[in-house]
Formats: structure tokens, sequence, C-alpha cells
């Protein structure tokens, strides 16, 4: 009894480290920020390759490093906890749908299955949102309507006038013709990165020699 009452020894050891990077909307440029915006591209893909699903591609998961004291990732992807393997066969059957819904792919929101190009979709709105809340690095700004949308429930969001327009473009992009110019615009630059179909939508874009496919 004398034996089993004696407490263990034990050593107190203190781990001290250091955030590495930040998220990519704090980028000191805009070349800083589409340069980081291709990097984690790639680090997504190489995640592709391996058999994984991040899902949940969002503004806070993309980061960019730009320490020059600490140089060696420049721009990286985090957050695994939603990661699946790709070659599940199907879907785990839980309620809900997966990622931040502000950078969701229009598919996922409609409850397809994830996949790879649903991701691919989501960096263009992490892009979409930093042109919306940022004028330049540094220069943030409230945009209520986009950020209520956000806790909407789903079936409210849709309800709304430009959700709605989105996801007819998304699924009858015939009928833009009627859609209101500045709306028309906002779905030409959805055609020109063309996240939901195309495989790699950026690189054709940084390469075209048309002025009107230029990224500014």
């Amino acid at each position: 009894m004398k034996a089993a009452s004696i407490v263990p020894n034990r050593v107190h050891r203190r781990l001290i480290v250091r955030d590495y990077g930040m998220p990519i909307y704090k980028a000191s440029s805009r070349s800083a920020l589409l340069a980081a915006f291709e990097r984690c591209i790639e680090g997504h893909e190489s995640l592709h390759r391996a058999g994984l699903l991040h899902r949940d591609v969002s503004i806070n998961n993309l980061m960019i490093n730009e320490d020059d004291d600490n140089p060696s990732w420049p721009a990286f992807v985090i957050d695994l906890d939603l990661a699946i393997k790709e070659s599940r066969e199907a879907a785990s059957g839980a309620k809900g749908k997966t990622g931040t819904r502000a950078f969701m792919a229009i598919g996922a929101l409609l409850g397809e299955q994830h996949s790879f190009m649903h991701d691919l979709e989501s960096f263009f709105w992490v892009l979409f949102w930093i042109c919306i809340h940022y004028d330049g690095p540094g220069e943030d700004r409230v945009v209520q309507e986009f950020d209520k949308w956000n806790y909407l429930c789903l079936s409210r969001a849709l309800e709304r006038v430009p959700s709605r327009i989105v996801i007819l473009l998304y699924h009858q992009p015939a009928k833009v013709a009627k859609v209101p110019e500045g709306l028309a615009e906002f779905e030409l630059l959805l055609r020109k990165l063309s996240v939901a179909k195309v495989e790699k939508p950026l690189s054709p874009l940084r390469r075209s020699s048309d002025p009107a496919h230029q990224v500014v």
C-alpha cells in the first residue's frame, strides 16, 4: 500500500512556438496576394494528388508568409480538419454541408457531393471576398449585406436576388441576357475564371495575351 501511494516522478516542460505566416488577405500588395493564391492552389493540388479533398478553402485557411527572416514557405494551405480521402465511395450520411458558407461552391451549397472542382471554386470566392472587403492592403471595409448573407439559413439565402442570379447563371448561362448590366459583368468575370468548368483556371489567365483576360 505504501509503494502504491508514491506519486510518480514528473518532468515539467514548456514548448515555446511562434506564429508562422498570416491569412492571405493580409498580403502586402496585390501581386503578393495573387502569387500566394497560385502557391496555395499548387499546395491544394498536391493534396489532391495524395488523394485528399480539403473541403474548407477559406480566408483563414490560406496563408501567406512575407517574413524575410523566416522565408521557408511563401504561401501554404492549413486546417485539414474537414479533409477526407477522395477515394471514399460515398458521403458519410451526416446532415449539413461542409465548409464556410461564404466560400462554398454553388454546387456544394445545393447539395452536390464535394469534389476537387468545388474546392477550386472556393478559391475564387476567397478572392471575391477579398475584393469586396478590401480597397487595398490594410484598407478593409465592412459590407453588411454580404456578411449578413453568410449567417442566413440556406433556404433564406437562396431567396436573395444575387444568390438566385448566380445560381441561374451557374445552371442556365443562356439566360444571362435578362440579367441587369452590373450582374452581367459579374457573370463575365465568373466565365473568365471559369472555376466550375476548367481544371486549372488561373494558369491560362496569367499567360493570356488578350487584355480582356488579364488579371490586374
